[in-house]
């Protein structure tokens, strides 16, 4: 009886090994938003345009010949920094006999020290003062600082978004009178950038009060309002078929706000899986904390090798997360995330009357992060999330089969780090490397593991995956879009977009095993090309070469010719 529980216990392991592809690790909202075309990104330009500086017209005069030795600079205006901190930028020039040359390079000193700092309206200048009676024992010479301050935020919302929300989210953290500074202008800009369905650009201009700048936040939308794709591929897998149809549609600024709806959705031939995701994301509040909100529904039933079990299922995911800036700059930002799940897993084995029904709800908490090089070619991103839960068995034998192998129910903890690194060459090749590792406390659900050459964020397909308690996964991917010309032979290919890749990772497969053999490693490398044509229809085919080791097993390598055919509007 005991040998019977161990084999039906196997049986519900590798029927939830394929309900986890679509589950392992929880719906990522990214997986779902990935899925929708996306608006071109714009072409590079400042975030916040800045009036020129007009320096004014040269007046020829006779060379100066002050000479003075400066005892001491003194500072009026100066609320930002002391007159400490700016005297030490100009030690070099004090003590020593100067001229006019000099004095203007400590005026050019002071206001790069501003503007290195984000000050970037800061003026600084010589006042009135006559140096041509100093002496060396009373040579002190003043400089005046005119910290640029704010004058009025206004935001211009375009057709169909929210104008006062806009002006809420523009004027953030801002008050009247408040001295410029890039970094807090900018990141009310970022926030709003970074919403799916809106673009913003910015401009200061001269204020009322002296010194003063006012600052006009155009808000547009960045998409139609209805943007989807329809699609068929071979991205299924052997036992729920390979050819499947999908479909995604996204519905922008549903409430004006710079919110997206989105709803995808794919099945398999003979509905061996079919699943449907929906995500909302929208800001809440004026601070630019952003809410998401997802619902799963995935359905399977078994065929090739375990076709005469009757081995089907179903799963329900809901999702909720906040995520709130900490930092938002041009180049850099972190954000603080908290989230929610809650799964219903429903995995039945007709062939020895098995119902495996458990519940799964968990917590997470982490941070998320993002940096850009000065000349944008390379982009970061990473985050860390440390999720923790609990496992409720709802059928007895179920209960008792778990308990007596892996014992995965009851309270969990795990954390994940996920990292990459995206370059664009000046020829156009594009070069991404990232990284993925998931740590565990103890012996995890199926649906909570972590794919080894499995379907991940990366990868809408894999033939021989593996779920892990804990492991890492890396990989690297280089392409190169070419554009076809008037004068190319192919009028009806706008683009070809080779491409390869290398994934490699190995995995723990139990926190605490049962026996001895306990690891997986999986190597997988492709090539393929995206052919662009006109009306957006995508053709994509890949070849790749997968292997994997699974302790206490034979080596096994497959070898797959993956294509798919997208429409997107």
């Amino acid at each position: 009886m005991k040998k019977q529980l161990k084999r039906i216990g196997l049986l519900q392991l590798l029927a939830l090994g394929y309900t986890s592809q679509v589950l392992a690790g929880g719906v990522s909202l990214p997986d779902i938003q990935q899925n929708l075309p996306r608006p071109a990104l714009p072409d590079p330009r400042p975030i916040l345009q800045v009036p020129a500086e007009t320096p004014a017209p040269e007046k020829k005069q006779k060379k100066s010949s002050l000479k003075i030795v400066v005892k001491e600079f003194k500072f009026s205006g100066n609320k930002q920094f002391s007159d400490e901190v700016l005297a030490a930028q100009l030690a070099h020039l004090t003590g020593h006999e100067i001229g006019m040359r000099e004095l203007n390079e400590a005026v050019g000193t002071v206001r790069n020290y501003y503007r290195q700092r984000g000050y970037m309206l800061t003026q600084v200048y010589l006042p009135t003062q006559d140096l041509q009676k100093t002496t060396e024992a009373e040579a002190v010479v003043e400089l005046s600082i005119l910290e640029g301050t704010l004058g009025e935020v206004k935001a211009e919302a375009g057709q169909g978004l929210d104008q006062d929300y806009f002006q809420s989210l523009s004027e953030y953290g801002l008050n009247k009178g408040d001295v410029l500074n890039e970094r807090n202008l900018v990141r009310n800009i970022m926030v709003m950038n970074g919403l799916p369905g809106i673009q913003v650009t910015s401009q200061l201009n001269p204020g009322e009060a002296v010194g003063s700048s006012d600052v006009a936040v155009a808000v547009e939308p960045r998409t139609p309002r209805v943007t989807g794709f329809v699609s068929a591929n071979t991205y299924g897998n052997r036992y729920t078929n390979h050819e499947t149809l999908g479909f995604g549609v996204a519905v922008n600024n549903l409430r004006g706000r710079g919110d997206q709806l989105a709803v995808v959705g794919k099945t398999s031939r003979d509905e061996g899986q079919r699943s449907i995701s929906g995500l909302y994301f929208t800001p809440v509040g004026s601070a630019g904390t952003i809410m998401n909100l997802a619902y799963s529904y995935v359905d399977y039933k078994l065929g090739g090798d375990f076709k005469q079990f009757d081995a089907s299922g179903d799963a329900h995911y809901f999702y909720g997360s906040l995520e709130h800036p900490l930092l938002r700059e041009t180049k850099k930002g972190v954000a603080f995330k908290v989230g929610g799940n809650y799964k219903i897993l429903d995995d039945d084995v007709d062939a020895f009357s098995i119902n495996n029904r458990r519940d799964i709800s968990s917590l997470e908490l982490g941070l998320v992060g993002d940096w850009i090089n000065d000349i944008g070619s390379v982009a970061y991103q990473w985050s860390f999330v440390v999720t923790g839960g609990n496992v409720s068995y709802k059928d007895g034998a179920a209960k008792a089969n778990d308990k007596n192998q892996l014992d995965t129910q009851g309270s969990f903890i795990k954390w994940n780090w996920t990292s990459s690194r995206t370059q664009v060459f000046e020829n156009g090749v594009n070069w991404i490397v990232r990284a993925d590792y998931q740590g565990a406390g103890n012996n995890l659900d199926i649906a909570e593991r972590f794919g080894i050459g499995a379907i991940n964020r990366w990868r809408q397909f894999s033939e021989i995956p593996s779920q892990a308690d804990q492991g890492w996964m890396v990989g690297t991917d280089v392409r190169r879009t070419f554009v076809s010309s008037a004068a190319d032979v192919t009028p009806y290919i706008q683009s070809v977009t080779p491409f390869a890749f290398y994934d490699a990772g190995r995995g723990k497969l139990n926190h605490d095993p049962i026996g001895s053999s306990n690891y997986v490693r999986s190597n997988m490398v492709g090539i393929g090309t995206d052919i662009q044509f006109p009306g957006q229809w995508i053709l994509t085919t890949t070849y790749t070469q997968q292997k994997r080791d699974l302790d206490g097993a034979a080596s096994n390598t497959e070898y797959q010719l993956w294509g798919q055919l997208r429409k997107n509007f």
